[in-house]
């Protein structure tokens, strides 16, 4: 069935809240959010300074913050999504002419704010709402996406129709002047790269950070959790895995995966084979990843040379979750 909600005067962009169930409707020329609560429909008006103009919404969905961008008046407002009130309204620097669009990186509580007058990305520090750097795009900058599995920020520049890459771990420009396909509007993450919708050529353009040219044939399912949420600090995942190798797939021998690194040691799924469970070490309250492969004897052990040179792991599956309560186990102390 399908509901319309009424909300305010001209409606421009949306975010959800996908662990609270709430939805976030920027209305531009009501100088207002449009708060809906999913479960209910029921609609409340918060309400932003006059004049304000916002043009994006983006929810950090750990802190349960929302930040709205003030394309008038230069400054980023910031919404509590535990009471839908504004905590917080603070200006961008002096350099700022036309804030137009919003992305957050939950894992590193990093906003990232598009100014289409200056060319340039506003990198904020979500705990402090400081300002942290600076960052010289191509023409108009607009829409940006965040991928926090290689914390990668991606930047349409709307006035030249390129794409701008910031790495997230140092905050600097590490690719500019990446032709789009024409009138690029919108991009969003995509495995360990991009996608960006081009309206004028009716195409899209896939950007990924590795070229890969031998396509892998052996993939790894991770099982959700309900509401992707899960509560207590060690979070049991279950695993499959599948082969398209073909005429021959050989068997699937073991179910690798790791939590929020791809460095150092990973856990073994059990028990051996095509299907598995584990669980992950202890988890702080928050956004966490789960990342695992699978292998099926095409994998190298040892150096090879000639034919056997190229060792074949299945390809890397991702899953995003949140932990929200982190419980101590405390041992239990007879007398």
């Amino acid at each position: 069935a399908t509901t319309t909600v009424p909300v305010g005067h001209g409606p421009t962009t949306i975010d959800i809240n996908t662990h609270t169930d709430k939805v976030y409707v920027v209305n531009h020329d009501g100088d207002s959010v449009t708060r809906i609560d999913g479960a209910t429909n029921a609609a409340r008006t918060i309400g932003l300074f006059g004049g304000a103009g916002p043009t994006d919404v983006a929810v950090n969905p750990v802190t349960n913050r929302i930040y709205v961008t003030n394309y008038n008046h230069h400054k980023i407002t910031v919404i509590n999504g535990a009471s839908d009130t504004v905590v917080s309204t603070f200006p961008l620097g002096s350099g700022v002419l036309n804030p137009v669009r919003v992305a957050v990186n939950p894992v590193t509580n990093k906003i990232y704010v598009t100014d289409s007058g200056s060319n340039q990305v506003s990198i904020i520090d979500g705990a402090t709402n400081n300002v942290i750097n600076w960052g010289s795009m191509g023409g108009a900058p607009g829409p940006l996406a965040v991928n926090v599995a290689t914390n990668k920020i991606y930047v349409v520049n709307i006035g030249t129709n390129t794409l701008t890459v910031i790495d997230g771990a140092r905050d600097r420009v590490v690719y500019a002047g990446l032709i789009l396909g024409g009138g690029a509007i919108a991009v969003a993450p995509f495995l360990d790269g991009a996608v960006t919708v081009n309206i004028s050529s009716s195409t899209v353009s896939f950007i990924r950070s590795q070229q890969n040219t031998n396509p892998l044939q052996l993939w790894t399912t991770i099982g959700e959790l309900p509401g992707h949420t899960a509560r207590g600090a060690t979070v049991y995942f279950n695993f499959t895995a599948h082969s398209d190798y073909s005429p021959t797939a050989p068997p699937v021998r073991q179910i690798y995966f790791q939590a929020d690194t791809l460095t150092g040691r990973w856990l073994r799924a059990t028990p051996d084979g095509a299907s598995g469970s584990g669980s992950t070490p202890s988890l702080t309250r928050g956004l966490h990843f789960v990342y695992a492969f699978a292998v099926d004897g095409q994998e190298a052990t040892s150096v090879n040379t000639g034919l056997q040179s190229s060792p074949i792991p299945g390809r890397l599956t991702l899953y995003q979750f949140l932990v929200t309560e982190a419980r101590l186990h405390l041992p239990i102390i007879m007398r």
